[in-house]
């Protein structure tokens, strides 16, 4: 009962919760993940964009509060960028530069 009124309630916390879990393991496999650089900020920067489209989805239709947990949650996957970015030699670019570079090509 508990778990079906937390949905009916707040289902837009359960997937904020989701997409920021995914981020965090994206960066725990980043720093422990084999190969060069390049090819690990690659892989991340792939999976932070999907990341980064779903919640873009979610806020064309958020509201009120709502519009403030997606823009925090995207504001943590910005840093967790930044952060990883600065653990490497490659140039940092903003997530809604990487999308809108990766909707062009």
């Amino acid at each position: 009962m508990e778990v079906l009124e937390r949905k009916c309630i707040n289902p837009l916390r359960d997937e904020l919760e989701r997409i920021h879990a995914v981020a965090l393991e994206s960066i725990s496999d980043f720093e422990a993940g084999e190969g060069t650089e390049v090819r690990r900020i690659g892989k991340l920067r792939g999976e932070f964009i999907l990341l980064y489209k779903e919640l873009v989805d979610l806020k064309a239709s958020a509201q009120g509060m709502e519009l403030n947990q997606i823009d925090g949650i995207l504001s943590d996957l910005e840093a967790l960028s930044r952060h990883a970015h600065d653990s490497t030699t490659c140039t940092y670019v903003p997530l809604e530069e990487l999308y809108s570079m990766n909707q062009a090509s």
